[in-house]
């Protein structure tokens, strides 16, 4: 079972994001949704509303990636 970290990095990846650029956009990420006290805990320890309401929605996948493109027209 991963944390949330873990989960947001492996997704990351999957959309070709450098390491670099998945740890910075993790952090914020994770900042955004109000679960960066969490960053350690094990996914499937998180309540129902943890996530519901987390990035574990396909909205906030879809924010990762909205993310990663606005990094690339940053450069």
């Amino acid at each position: 079972f991963m944390n949330p970290v873990e989960l947001l990095d492996f997704y990351g990846s999957l959309f070709g994001m450098s390491s670099r650029e998945r740890a910075a956009k993790i952090g914020e990420l994770l900042e955004l949704v109000g679960l960066s006290k969490f960053k350690k805990m094990k996914i499937r320890n998180f309540s129902k509303g943890m996530v519901q309401t987390s990035f574990m929605t396909q909205r906030s996948q879809l924010l990762m990636h909205a993310l990663e493109r606005q990094s690339r027209f940053q450069r």
